[in-house]
Parts: structure tokens; C-alpha cells; sequence
């Protein structure tokens, strides 16, 4: 993007996002998102940076792994929107972030995407959500800050929960946005499709699969003739041993029908 490549890195005592040079690959510009504190990561899950069309970036960063809060040098548990040159913008973090690094519940478990605009009063929105399964429909044009709040209200457009357990839910990224649906495999719950209409998401899923997935659920992808005949793929690999090594049974492809996901057309075993 902007003729730039540019990689995040997580799983060191700070966050990072490099931006090189695609027809030269020189380094171009830094950003380091914990550089009084610890922490701040970047890995979604696997999910890369979201860009809009003006060609800003979109992150979501994991815990502080110090007791560093957030503040205008230090990001954790945060979606920040970076300028080209990978200069903060702006940013939203929950108002229980606090309680989120306590815990180990990174909110940057997981992968933002960027939805379409819309004719409703926020018509540009980022959704993404972390281990404690909130998924969150920020503002782009004013995405919010952070505001610590013991009653946990945020200034976000929405938020709706997933999830079947307290933390460990949301990992990767859901699918790209696709005719009016959004969606969710998170770890330990079948498959779900929100539904998304006037800037905001449904609070119940409009459909859901059969399967359960366990080892951090999966993350979907699309397939389709525009906004006909779309598949919705996944990977369920809960038979991978929980401890690694070998062992184990195969993983298995999933296809469903996008448009009701309650339906499989196909799987690999």
C-alpha cells in the first residue's frame, strides 16, 4: 500500500510496524507502539494491517506485558489508524483495558477489517475484537480515545458479544465483509454470520454453523461471482494435539453457504 510494504511484528518486549520501500525495499519509516513501556504488540491472530482508500493503516495491538498504561506514546489494547508514513492518527481503546492486560486478554488476538461506507450517521467504520469475544464498531473519523471507565462505557458505535467462554475467543480475522455479512469462528463455538445494515451489526447472529472448532476457532474466507454464489470456507483443526507434537487426526475443510451457513455443501473427511 502507498508503495510501501509494510510488517507488523509481535512476541517481543514491543510492538512494531516497518514500513520498506516496494520498488527499493529500503526502510522508509518505524513505529514502535510501546516505547516508555512493554509490550503493545502486533500479531492479530496472523491477520495483516487493514489500509482505506486514502490510504491510511489499521492495527490492533496486544496487551502491555509491564504495568504501563495507555498514553500518548504507549498503545496497548488499542486500534490505532497510522498516516502513510506510520504516524499515530487517531485511536480507540476499551475502557476496561486495564482489566484486559491483567488477564491476559488481549484485545490484538484478532484482526480488524474495514467495512463499506454507509448512509447511516457514521458512515466509516473498523470492526475487530480480541479474547474476551466484544467485537467493536469503531469510528474512523473519530475513533474515541481512552477513557478509563469502571461501568466499561466506551466511546465506540457498538458493541456486540461473541463468544463462549470469558477470554481465549476471538484469534486471526473474520472474513472479508460480504453482502450484508459479517463473521465469527471463534475458539470452542460453531461458525456465525451477523448480519450488517446501517452501520451496525446485529446483535444476534443471523445464521449459524453445526460444527463446534476448538484451538482458537478458525478464520473464514470468501468465495464468490460478486455477490452471487458465495462460499464461505474454514479449517477446523481441533485435532491437532493441544501440546503440539505428533499425533492427532487431520485437519478438515469446511465449505458452507455464505448467504445461510447453517447449510454445508462440502467437507474434506
Amino acid at each position: 500500500a502507498n508503495g510501501q510494504i509494510y510488517l507488523g511484528f509481535g512476541h517481543c518486549d514491543h510492538g512494531w510496524l516497518l514500513a520498506y520501500s516496494a520498488s527499493t525495499l529500503a526502510q522508509t519509516h518505524v513505529l514502535n507502539t510501546s516505547p516508555d513501556g512493554i509490550g503493545a504488540t502486533i500479531w492479530m491472530g496472523g491477520a495483516a494491517p487493514v489500509v482505506d482508500s486514502a490510504g491510511n493503516i489499521y492495527v490492533i495491538t496486544a496487551d502491555d506485558i509491564g504495568t504501563t498504561a495507555p498514553s500518548s506514546n504507549d498503545f496497548p489494547d488499542t486500534f490505532l489508524k497510522l498516516s502513510p508514513s506510520l504516524q499515530v492518527l487517531d485511536s480507540f481503546t476499551p475502557s476496561n483495558e486495564r482489566y484486559l492486560a491483567e488477564n491476559d486478554a488481549d484485545l490484538g488476538s484478532g484482526g480488524p477489517i474495514l467495512l463499506p461506507d454507509n448512509t447511516s450517521s457514521f458512515p466509516h467504520e473498523l470492526i475487530g475484537g480480541g479474547k474476551d469475544g466484544r467485537v467493536f464498531v469503531v469510528n474512523r473519523d473519530n475513533m474515541g480515545g481512552y477513557h478509563p471507565d469502571p461501568n466499561g462505557q466506551n466511546d465506540n458505535i457498538q458493541t456486540v458479544q461473541t463468544g463462549t467462554q470469558q477470554f481465549d475467543n476471538i484469534w486471526g480475522s473474520p472474513a472479508l465483509f460480504w453482502d450484508g455479512f459479517i463473521y465469527y469462528h471463534t475458539e470452542n463455538d460453531v461458525l456465525r454470520a451477523y448480519s450488517w445494515s446501517n452501520g451496525l451489526m446485529s446483535v444476534q447472529p443471523a445464521a449459524s454453523g453445526t460444527t463446534t472448532y476448538l484451538n482458537h476457532g478458525a478464520s473464514p474466507s470468501i468465495s464468490a461471482n460478486g455477490t452471487n454464489n458465495g462460499i464461505l470456507w474454514d479449517i477446523d483443526d481441533s485435532g491437532y494435539p493441544s501440546g503440539g507434537g505428533s499425533g492427532g487426526t487431520p485437519a478438515i475443510l469446511h465449505a458452507h453457504n455464505a448467504s445461510n451457513v447453517g447449510q454445508e455443501l462440502y467437507n474434506s473427511s
